[in-house]
């Protein structure tokens, strides 16, 4: 049986001699009501053993229900197992050991940093040499044999150091006064300091961080790092939206459900309408700026050129490079020069040409002045004007030759 489920004997004192009670039946007085009678006393057999301790103990009988001593059995206590009597010297365990130890460290750095801020600044190197005595009494109590003389010697070099850290050592130097040391306990309180108060990789002494600090806080100030803590500030598209959502949660607070369509209806109406007035505007006025623009168109070269010339005296040159274009366009092909078609580009018509390399030669130049006047989207002047015109002129020319001429 498990000790915890075990009964356990009271400690108890040896009580007077056991007495019968008042309502014993089994007493040799009767009732008290009525006298007992005197009979003559018969020799007791000797008691045994057994019943010689339970006479002493005054343990309570089966029988005995009404009798009002406590009983001598009971209980452990449920937690632990023990009471306050029955406790006995307990081994602590390592790992008990191990959670007392990093208590015992955390509470000693923290007195270090906070109790003696004018040793600190005095000494900036009290947790590196705390550390690496710690390291050094590790690795002496590591060797074989351990040398545990100079393990000691060592903590109480750092508790001379470091007077607050006597509580933390004091369990690392009992272990190894003990007859004979402990030395295992000892590495495994010393293993659990050392993983708890671990330095990172580079720490030193005796060095003057100004330098490094100074470098690091230009880095910090280059614009890279800039509003890093900052959150990035909403666009215009951003603010609209947050502004329109705001609304649209406070209208339909104040309106309701019905009302909030309601309104979205008059407001998508409104838009409606708006669209429709701009549109209406746009297609109104697209016939007559193309009929403007693309007046009745012939086939008749001459009457082309003639509107040519007629725009530039007006002053439309993009209009007039157009027309005159067109008119060395229709004369070539009406001479027989070229086939060209209404929906072909440029490099198409070019393409078409290429048996002629003289008319082809000449319809290239013409081209490149009707695409920069047409398609760049600057305003042609008088000048773009004389040099479209020439080249159209040549054009007209050329197509009024044979091909033989114009070959020859």
């Amino acid at each position: 049986m498990e000790p915890r489920a075990r009964a356990r004997l009271a400690d108890a004192r040896d009580p007077p001699p056991a007495r019968l009670d008042h309502g014993d039946h089994r007493g040799c007085g009767g009732s008290p009501h009525h006298p007992a009678r005197v009979r003559p006393r018969r020799q007791q057999p000797v008691p045994a053993a057994a019943d010689r301790l339970r006479g002493r103990r005054r343990l309570r009988q089966p029988d005995h229900v009404h009798r009002g001593d406590p009983p001598v059995l009971r209980r452990a206590h449920t937690q632990g197992g023990l009471r306050h009597r029955d406790a006995r010297q307990v081994s602590v365990t390592p790992r008990s050991r191990a959670g007392a130890g990093v208590t015992a460290a955390v509470v000693a750095l923290l007195w270090l940093g906070v109790s003696s801020p004018r040793a600190a600044a005095g000494d900036r190197c009290v947790a590196v040499g705390y550390v690496a005595g710690l390291d050094r009494a590790a690795s002496v109590l590591a060797a074989t044999p351990p040398d545990v003389a100079a393990a000691r010697a060592q903590l109480l070099q750092l508790v001379a150091a470091s007077p607050s850290a006597r509580a933390v050592l004091r369990p690392v130097l009992s272990d190894l006064e003990t007859v004979p040391p402990d030395t295992a306990d000892a590495q495994q309180r010393l293993a659990t300091l050392r993983a708890t108060l671990a330095l990172p990789p580079g720490s030193t002494c005796h060095v003057d961080p100004g330098a490094a600090r100074r470098l690091l806080d230009q880095v910090y100030a280059s614009p890279v790092f800039a509003n890093l803590d900052q959150s990035p500030q909403p666009g215009i598209l951003e603010r609209i939206g947050q502004a329109l959502a705001w609304l649209a949660s406070h209208v339909r607070g104040t309106l309701g459900t019905s009302g909030s369509i309601a309104l979205g209806a008059i407001v998508l109406a409104l838009a409606l309408a708006l669209a429709a007035r701009q549109l209406s505007g746009v297609l109104a006025g697209s016939p007559a700026r193309l009929a403007a623009e693309h007046p009745e168109r012939g086939t008749d070269p001459d009457a082309e050129w003639r509107l040519a010339l007629a725009a530039a005296q007006r002053g439309a040159y993009r209009e007039a490079i157009r027309r005159a274009f067109r008119s060395a366009l229709l004369d070539a092909a009406g001479r027989g020069r070229l086939n060209a078609d209404t929906s072909w580009t440029t490099r198409e018509l070019l393409a078409s040409i290429e048996g002629d390399p003289a008319l082809r030669g000449a319809v290239l130049a013409a081209a490149a002045e009707f695409d920069f006047a047409w398609y760049s989207g600057r305003p042609s002047d008088a000048m773009s004007w004389e040099r479209a015109r020439a080249r159209c002129d040549a054009v007209r020319a050329l197509a009024r030759r044979a091909p033989e001429t114009a070959a020859a």
